[in-house]
């Protein structure tokens, strides 16, 4: 089988302006980031406004069917800074990933919360890695397992880019341990928190550890409490912890008025 690597006049004008990109805007700021180990915000911001930062931009590069478009740009961008490019590209891993399992209207509900939009960027993560075995995806020791309608994951996940201050988890996990990676399915979590100004419940961009666990189904939604509330209860007036499960809820009131779930 022979390959050819000839590149086309789109390649090189995704070359062109992805290296005019990384050498103006990346570049200049790379140390600072790298030494204050801040999340570069505005470098990410002037990805989206320049088109490098929206799920479209991902379909095209992964849909090129010479397979030259997804690394040609990585070498660029990474060519600027490695560390600023990965969080450029983290999302388009977890949406790639969701994409190989979701349901098109999974996708359509799901990939715009990956990246957002300039002004109102969000970010993904994609959780594989554990504590026990890395990113060895065949020896996942995260568990998921089916009661009635609900879903309940049981496990640890390390070292994920985005993790924790991301809008999207995609989280994998086993489901059934006897088929290997194929008994594995992915999972999104979206942590949700009251918006002042529209007084709806909308992403809050973080991830949360609690003290226990409780089955809910799809779509249900979780309370929980922070802080000094955590530990009200007579099971955790005692440890320390800052996070803790109320139950699974319905509605939110305030003021009356019930606030609507989503965006």
């Amino acid at each position: 089988m022979s390959f050819d690597f000839s590149l086309t006049p789109a390649h090189h004008d995704l070359i062109a302006r992805t290296h005019r990109f990384a050498e103006e805007v990346m570049r200049p700021v790379a140390q600072r980031y790298d030494k204050e180990q801040e999340f570069p915000w505005e470098v990410i911001d002037a990805a989206a406004k320049e088109g490098f930062y929206n799920p479209l931009f991902y379909r095209d590069l992964i849909g090129d069917p010479t397979g030259l478009s997804l690394p040609l740009f990585m070498e660029e961008l990474f060519w600027g800074c490695a560390g600023i490019g990965l969080a450029i590209v983290m999302p388009g891993l977890a949406l790639s990933a969701m994409a190989q399992a979701a349901t098109p209207e999974q996708l359509l509900r799901w990939a715009p919360e990956c990246f957002g939009d300039p002004g109102d960027l969000k970010l993904a993560a994609l959780a594989i890695s554990e504590p026990e075995g890395g990113s060895d995806v065949r020896n996942l020791r995260t568990r998921a397992r089916r009661e009635g309608d609900e879903w309940v994951i049981d496990g640890h996940k390390m070292w994920i880019g985005n993790g924790g201050i991301a809008n999207v988890h995609v989280v994998n996990a086993t489901v059934d341990p006897e088929l290997g990676h194929r008994g594995q399915a992915l999972f999104i979590v979206d942590p949700l928190k009251l918006d002042e100004k529209s007084a709806n419940l909308v992403s809050t961009g973080r991830c949360f550890i609690a003290v226990d666990t409780v089955g809910a189904g799809e779509g249900e939604t979780v309370l929980i409490v922070q802080g000094s509330s955590a530990r009200f209860t007579e099971d955790t007036k005692k440890l320390p912890v800052d996070c803790a499960i109320v139950g699974i809820i319905d509605h939110v009131q305030v003021g009356g008025k019930k606030v609507p779930f989503g965006k």
